[in-house]
């Protein structure tokens, strides 16, 4: 189901002028709805569409920038918001967020969307899923686009049962108790989202709006308060090289120098594990799509453009 639609005419400085409709959707999965935007160029008549999907606590606003950057050379771009996130339903309560239920979570809207072969972009957690859906159902992803993230987060396998046992605790302690955050003005938000998330105050202002509403003269916080919450358990590290090692795909992984890939003992090892895997280096910081889209966007596309 749509809403909202619009249709914007753009100019880019190689002289070609695109249609591009940008629409909010809803999805209808089995937990609850799901919502995103959907960018479609009517200009474009080859490649295939991508599925983007972002990193923790934020949302389809990650991929704006990235999108009216690749629009043009693409037919259409669905950024969706995972459970819990910006628009999309949180998870009934007595639910957690285990990270294997995005995946089911996904390939619903993929079904729902009726696409049969697709392109996957994922950034830091959403990387992770990516890689997770690309290996377990290779027949459906063409390419992947992964922006400093590679497979999910993992332990050792011997620190699962005092990670579960310590979840338990925070969970029966912390969750009942967890109330809406609750901000006095935009600014204010804005300026915490940045300071957290070491980004610059454009980007913040672009995610937080669609994790945030105006409600009784003060801002509140949309995200699901439980996604703080400890995980009750990780894959341990041989787990995720098993799924990496199962990626067919032809993938190109977006590192960026000043971001979280180059802090992780393990990004060489898994980046050795996906077989068919180019990796191109930016200056930025974990959010380098967001903070430098024209220049993320110029390897996207000749990647993009190498599989037709």
């Amino acid at each position: 189901m749509y809403f909202a639609s619009s249709s914007i005419d753009i100019r880019f400085s190689l002289g070609v002028s695109i249609n591009m409709q940008e629409k909010e959707i809803v999805l209808k999965v089995t937990y609850g709805n799901m919502s995103g935007i959907h960018w479609i160029n009517d200009s474009c008549h080859q490649g295939l569409p991508i599925l983007a999907l972002h990193g923790w606590l934020d949302n389809a606003n990650s991929f704006v920038p990235i999108a009216q950057n690749l629009i043009h050379a693409v037919p259409e771009i669905v950024a969706v918001d995972l459970a819990g996130h910006g628009h999309s339903d949180h998870r009934e309560q007595g639910s957690h967020y285990h990270f294997v239920d995005y995946v089911f979570d996904v390939m619903e809207c993929v079904e729902l969307l009726g696409w049969k072969r697709f392109v996957l972009l994922g950034h830091s957690m959403g990387a992770g899923i990516a890689c997770l859906i690309a290996a377990a159902a290779p027949a459906l992803i063409n390419q992947i686009i992964l922006i400093d993230g590679i497979g999910p987060i993992s332990s050792r396998a011997d620190a699962v049962t005092d990670q579960l046992a310590k979840s338990m605790r925070l969970h029966q302690r912390i969750a009942p108790r967890l109330k809406q955050m609750i901000y006095p003005d935009w600014n204010t938000l804005i300026e915490r989202r940045a300071s957290v998330g070491k980004i610059n105050r454009k980007t913040a202002e672009i995610l937080v709006k669609r994790n945030a509403k105006q409600g009784d003269g003060q801002i509140l916080w949309l995200a699901d308060r439980r996604l703080n919450l400890l995980s009750p358990m990780y894959m341990a590290e041989e787990q995720v090289m098993s799924f990496l090692s199962r990626i067919d795909a032809a993938t190109l992984l977006i590192k960026a120098e000043q971001g979280l890939l180059s802090q992780r003992a393990t990004s060489v090892s898994r980046i050795d594990a996906i077989s068919k895997l180019d990796v191109v280096e930016l200056p930025g910081g974990h959010h380098v799509h967001m903070e430098n889209p024209g220049l993320v966007a110029a390897p996207l596309i000749r990647f993009l453009q190498s599989a037709s």
